[in-house]
């Protein structure tokens, strides 16, 4: 298993974005995985209303981030 950090937002486009470290075998893994944990933080009943940013290999370390408008 690799660490990925991966990046996801809801579908509209709106909010904020998720960012997460986690444990996957490859790029494909990590975005399901990271899909499903975003949903799961959001509390949303479907993954479909999360999309996959991107992803970055290792666990990344944000110094800062700034999403708003």
């Amino acid at each position: 298993m690799n660490t990925y950090t991966v990046f996801c937002q809801s579908h509209t486009g709106d909010g904020t974005i998720w960012i997460s470290a986690v444990k996957a075998s490859d790029v494909e893994d990590a975005k399901i995985i990271g899909r499903a944990n975003c949903a799961d933080d959001w509390e949303y009943a479907n993954v479909s209303r999360v999309v996959v940013l991107g992803v970055a290999e290792g666990d990344v370390n944000i110094l800062f981030w700034e999403d708003q408008e």
